[in-house]
């Protein structure tokens, strides 16, 4: 299995989903995510965040189908089938590069995986003392409830890490510790504006992304500092606006609900740079001092 690094600190990253506006052409779209996908698990992003441009049932709508897109990409083939019920807008999702996150690249067959595995799996039933589990290798494992009365979160449906604990009598036990080295991304959906969102990211070194921004080379020492006493949340804005247009309409001023504001692409040749351009050139300079 493919073991990397983990990083020290959280590194999210959030955008807006107005990314995929507007929906008339549902490949280009997923696509795009796709993109996003990539750039998250090639430089170990603990979660993406999408967020709304504006408060409108079109836009948490679209917030929803890229919160499934990047969602789906995430989970280890194996388990998509058992997860992800037949949706429109998962139908381009096949053609997108996998991922290949150490979460995706595990034994596949029953006789090869070893005694203290952990795997993700989805708890498929729960039948009186016992919960069964899907691990992708082609029988049903099953975990033994009596040890964790009162553990909420095992209910059918949900995915979790487990640990193999006895392959020959296919039980598993929930697995005590995240893995030591980077799994994947986790996506989640921000429930408020960009201003409120920021506001409640405070315990994070935040950085915004802006052609306005300080050009890298001045920014990067400070980014570390953050990064290594907080961990760093990186935000961008839109196709149509960037962060200070998407700000102004909530009446908040850039600076203000930023710790650093960033321009990651000096001197930059093209006229506009798509969000999910953005983010894979901000990813891979701040990769380089974090």
């Amino acid at each position: 299995m493919l073991k990397v690094k983990a990083r020290e600190h959280p590194l999210y990253i959030a955008f807006p989903s107005s990314v995929i506006y507007p929906l008339d052409n549902l490949m280009l779209a997923t696509i795009r995510l796709g993109y996003i996908a990539r750039a998250a698990a090639i430089f170990r992003v603990s979660k993406v965040i999408v967020y709304n441009e504006k408060n409108s049932e079109v836009f948490r709508k679209l917030q929803e189908i890229s919160y499934d897109i990047l969602n789906y990409l995430s989970y280890p083939q194996y388990l998509r089938k058992v997860k992800f019920k037949v949706k429109p807008y998962l139908r381009y999702v096949g053609a997108l590069p996998p991922l290949k996150t150490p979460s995706h690249l595990v034994a596949r067959n029953l006789n090869e995986v070893r005694l203290g595995d952990i795997r993700e799996g989805i708890v498929t039933k729960i039948s009186g003392s016992k919960a069964e589990v899907e691990l992708g290798l082609g029988q049903k494992f099953f975990l033994k409830l009596n040890a964790y009365k009162g553990i909420s979160e095992i209910s059918e449906g949900k995915r979790m890490l487990f640990k193999l604990k006895d392959i020959k009598n296919f039980e598993v036990e929930v697995a005590k510790e995240q893995p030591k080295n980077f799994w994947c991304y986790k996506v989640e959906k921000a429930p408020s504006s960009l201003g409120d969102f920021l506001r409640d990211s405070k315990y994070f070194f935040r950085v915004g992304t802006s052609r306005l921004g300080l050009p890298f080379y001045k920014a990067k020492d400070a980014i570390k500092k953050g990064y290594e006493q907080k961990g760093i949340l990186i935000a961008f804005g839109g196709p149509k606006r960037g962060l200070k247009e998407i700000l102004l309409e909530e009446k908040i001023n850039l600076y203000d609900v930023f710790d650093v504001v960033v321009n990651t692409a000096k001197d930059q040749g093209v006229a506009t740079i798509r969000t999910e351009e953005a983010i894979l050139i901000s990813l891979a300079v701040v990769n380089e001092i974090i």
